[in-house]
């Protein structure tokens, strides 16, 4: 059995991460899971472009969608979700919060940066 590559998590995905979960407002099913297919292929191409090594397990369906509902845990006060939220995604909710149109220039940023606007 091949063993797993962990990569850490980084800021500008986890601020495309949370705005996925701004625009479908914590909400959950198929359009959210597309957009979180979109983002996973993102997420590779930004790997690959940055010459991250990772595996097929990258950032993918599963893995997006676990951390979409540790942002629900978090932005639901506890109520729903997962309770595994990180340090990075606290740090980017808080901006998202309290810096919205700080928060966008990361958002257009990113999308700019690896040509996926």
């Amino acid at each position: 059995m091949g063993s797993v590559i962990r990569v850490k998590w980084e800021r500008e995905e986890m601020v495309a991460l949370v705005d996925v979960f701004r625009r479908h407002q914590g909400q959950t099913g198929e359009k959210v899971d597309q957009d979180l297919e979109k983002l996973s292929a993102a997420l590779g191409r930004r790997a690959d472009t940055l010459g991250i090594r990772h595996d097929g397990k990258f950032r993918n369906l599963n893995g997006l969608h676990m951390q979409y509902m540790s942002l629900l845990y978090l932005e639901s006060k506890g109520e729903y979700g997962l309770s595994s939220g990180s340090a990075l995604m606290r740090d980017v909710l808080k901006i998202a919060h309290e810096r919205p149109e700080d928060f966008e220039v990361l958002v257009e940023t990113f999308w700019k940066r690896y040509n996926l606007y």
